[in-house]
């Protein structure tokens, strides 16, 4: 079994960021979306290990930019997304409140882990914001 294959049947969550959930999108904005999935019992007790399944599929325009068809797609196993939440990651945390029109699906275990959401959230995370923000005003 692939990586994808593995973040497709294992998946949690998985939503509509970008463009889309800020809507701000447009007919020629790409597709972003992110999802959260645990592992198979081997990637816990064996020698496998897998943080970030990248499903990505890029198609550019004559000016390297991504079109329409490009989807940046990124799944977290959900132990590095917990500690990536925890460590108030802006990209992350952002997932955890998303409205339910963007959830393209969420299991049980997906429903518990928006429903915590205030768990990841404390004062900490306020330099991560500030310099994510300045980060994307420099660019």
């Amino acid at each position: 079994m692939t990586e994808q294959e593995l973040a497709q049947q294992n998946k949690i969550l998985e939503i509509n960021t970008g463009s889309t959930l800020y809507g701000t999108r447009t007919p020629k904005s790409d597709n972003d979306r992110v999802g959260v999935f645990i592992a198979n019992w081997d990637y816990y007790v064996g020698l496998k290990e897998v943080r970030i399944v990248d499903s990505s599929k890029q198609v550019k325009d004559k000016g390297g930019r991504n079109t329409k068809d490009s989807e940046d797609c990124s799944y977290y196993e959900l132990r590095e997304y917990i500690k990536l939440a925890r460590q108030g990651n802006p990209n992350i945390l952002e997932t955890l409140f998303v409205d339910t029109g963007n959830i393209i699906h969420i299991s049980p275990i997906g429903r518990k882990l928006l429903r915590d959401k205030h768990l990841f959230v404390s004062q900490s995370i306020k330099q991560r914001y500030l310099g994510y923000a300045y980060s994307q005003r420099h660019k």
